[in-house]
């Protein structure tokens, strides 16, 4: 399938699951032929002029495969409360809501968070496999960071109990994360460090001009869902990009080194 058709169809699936807890939410209960309806028009939405690329055999197998994905939500031991009405206290949350903490906007709010036996389960739901499993518990405690900066909700981590969920072999794998001082902290020094390498990479970006010398993906694999991968390699292999980079700033540097002599020799 094509990176760009994948992420398509992850983006609205999740568009169509904040859809329908924002229904379930107000009491409203959704039919799968609802939810149906619901990812035909996001996923038009999403791709535009290019869904005339595709069969339709294969988008109907994508909105066939994201049906599955969003009614077997319901069946998951995080979720069945929530679906079946029996959780009192819940509130589901866009990803897109930031919240700035030591001058960081962080992004990072739970799509849903639960309140059970006296604590707050935040809850991440990702629509493909889990990643290294050190990285995404990393990035799961990053919600109890949003969420102990938000003003409406308890600052201390003992409050917070956190849930994943990742889509893998046709079923969703529920994880539970550990959460305590120490990890925390591991998790704010790594996504830390994130952004300061963002930080630097924009300063490249802004002093060359253009992408020229920005570092590439360590593996080819990084680039599958970039969206820069057209911009960036083009139809080039991500190796053959890296060799044209070399290339490419090594004769930038030797016509600045030939223009600075010729300004000397001219002074």
């Amino acid at each position: 399938m094509a990176p760009n058709l994948h992420l398509a169809q992850i983006r609205a699936g999740r568009a169509t699951m904040i859809e329908r807890f924002q229904a379930l939410y107000n009491g409203e209960l959704w039919t799968r032929e609802t939810v149906l309806l619901n990812l035909e028009r996001r996923l038009e939405g999403e791709l535009g002029d290019r869904k005339k690329r595709y069969p339709d055999a294969l988008l109907r197998g994508l909105l066939s495969t994201s049906v599955v994905q969003l009614e077997a939500l319901k069946h998951t031991r995080t979720l069945r409360r929530v679906f079946d009405q029996q959780a009192p206290r819940w509130a589901y949350f866009p990803r897109s809501h930031p919240l700035s903490i030591h001058g960081i906007r962080l992004f990072a709010a739970p799509d849903l968070m639960i309140f059970h036996q006296h604590k707050w389960t935040l809850v991440r739901i990702r629509f493909g496999p889990r990643p290294n499993p050190k990285q995404a518990d990393a990035e799961a405690r990053l919600m109890a960071h949003w969420s102990m900066a938000h003003e409406a909700l308890p600052s201390n981590q003992d409050a917070y109990r956190i849930r994943t969920l990742s889509w893998s072999e046709g079923a969703w794998q529920e994880h539970r994360v550990a959460i305590n001082p120490t990890l925390l902290s591991e998790a704010w020094g790594l996504m830390s460090s994130d952004v300061r390498a963002m930080m630097r990479t924009q300063r490249l970006v802004q002093e060359h001009g253009g992408f020229a010398a920005v570092p590439l993906a360590a593996n080819a694999a990084s680039c599958t869902l970039c969206r820069w991968k057209t911009r960036c390699l083009g139809e080039r292999t991500l190796s053959a990009a890296k060799r044209d980079q070399i290339e490419g700033l090594l004769a930038l540097h030797h016509n600045e080194a030939t223009r600075s002599a010729s300004t000397a020799s001219t002074s």
